[in-house]
């Protein structure tokens, strides 16, 4: 870290927020320009005739003595007491040269800089030092050409004098230029990371919500509940999870759930469907709950075909290659956004209970399918009928294992007929 960075950095802790670090560091850039600029012009009036304009110097460097005190008092963390100092050391520095020098030096120019700068290192809700800085700076700019008109003899009237007149106009622009660019730089930097956190947040609700709904609530809509038709739902449940997390260590167990259902996530995503939520070893999705998903039946059959060979493929020492039961339903459903914290987007109906039931009820690595499914297919996968099955609050359905696309089908060139509604 250079100097100058650490000297901006004086009194600016990691336990501050954005708006306290902007400010703490706003006061130590004007002290730090501050004190360079009346450095500077104490130099050139040394310079110039050191005997005439002694206690413009002079008093110049118990100004500069000022601007270093307060620093100081900034680092200590007293950053109000700082910011009401710089003002003061500022308006004195500048009204003191004034009287010495006269209005034709220009000094006085640099009053116009106390109220901007006044209210720039107020602090927050610092209602008093903007009015009082405001109402100071204005009248004192707007005094000094009527009080302090005489100029030394040695200053009266020569190049001297006009030229200091430019210096100091060309000082007040430079330092207000400074300024201003220093706070667009911070708007910038504060502008960045709005930016940045809205895009986190926008990606984080897209996780919990699909786009339409994330939408909706983002519109300050209060209550977000529709019946949807005709959907097909999908859950998928790994098979023997409880043996997986005796045989694995807890961080090797969530590792490689995690790489699964991460899996599942891009299935998903590329198959044109919505997750719903993870429950446990559980995986919840649906197909159909808007119209860029007409064949809903198809879309979540293509997904579980997807969801059973990329399982098949992870393989752990001692237990064997991971397993997963599917269930596929097809019918209406209400879905909705519940809580106020921790909210969430669900389905309820006696479709999303079917579905279940048919993982539930199903077979390691097989597709278990609910006769709607099976008819809105037509005929585009192949099929073993289970017969009859008693379900729980349904009682004996037909149902099917899908075990693959026949030959005659593919996704790229035919789309199965919707269901009817």
């Amino acid at each position: 870290m250079s100097f100058v960075t650490r000297l901006v950095d004086l009194g600016n802790y990691t336990e501050h927020t954005p708006a306290e670090s902007r400010w703490v560091r706003s006061i130590n850039v004007a002290g730090i320009a501050s004190l360079a600029i009346s450095f500077s012009y104490s130099l050139i009036y040394a310079l110039f005739d050191l005997a005439a304009l002694w206690p413009v110097v002079v008093t110049n460097q118990v100004w500069n003595i000022g601007y270093v005190a307060m620093l100081r008092i900034n680092a200590s963390g007293r950053h109000r007491t700082a910011a009401r100092f710089a003002v003061f050391i500022g308006l004195a520095n500048t009204l003191t040269p004034a009287y010495f020098l006269g209005v034709g030096s220009g000094v006085y120019l640099f009053i116009v800089l106390v109220p901007m700068v006044g209210v720039l290192l107020s602090g927050p809700r610092d209602t008093l030092m903007r009015v009082a800085v405001i109402v100071v700076g204005v009248i004192a700019f707007v005094a000094a050409p009527l009080v302090f008109v005489d100029a030394p003899d040695v200053l009266a009237g020569s190049a001297a004098e006009r030229l200091l007149f430019v210096s100091s106009a060309l000082g007040v622009s430079l330092f207000g230029a400074f300024f201003s660019v220093y706070y667009r730089w911070l708007v910038d930097q504060a502008e960045a990371a709005l930016e940045d956190a809205r895009s986190v947040s926008e990606r984080l609700l897209l996780n919990i919500l699909p786009g339409p709904i994330a939408e909706r609530l983002k519109s300050d809509e209060t209550a977000i509940a529709d019946r949807i038709d005709q959907v097909t739902v999908l859950f998928a449940d790994l098979v023997d999870s409880t043996m997986l997390a005796e045989r694995l260590p807890a961080d090797e167990l969530v590792a490689l759930l995690d790489e699964v259902f991460s899996e599942f996530d891009d299935l998903t995503e590329s198959h044109g469907l919505e997750k719903v939520a993870t429950i446990g070893d559980s995986y919840f999705a649906v197909a159909g709950l808007d119209d860029s998903t007409p064949h809903h039946a198809s879309a979540a059959v293509e997904l579980a075909l997807a969801m059973r060979d990329a399982v098949a493929r992870y393989e752990v020492p001692g237990y064997g290659n991971l397993s997963v039961r599917l269930g596929l339903a097809s019918g209406p459903v209400v879905a909705g956004v519940i809580g106020k914290r921790k909210f969430r987007y669900d389905l309820w109906g006696d479709t999303v209970n079917t579905a279940s039931r048919m993982q539930s009820l199903g077979e390691p690595g097989r597709i278990h399918v609910t006769a709607e499914v099976q008819r809105a297919l037509n005929g585009d996968y192949e099929s073993v009928a289970r017969g009859g099955i008693w379900v729980k609050g349904k009682g004996t359905l037909e149902t099917y294992f899908l075990e693959r696309r026949t030959l005659r089908s593919s996704p790229d060139i035919h789309e199965p007929e919707p269901i009817a509604g």
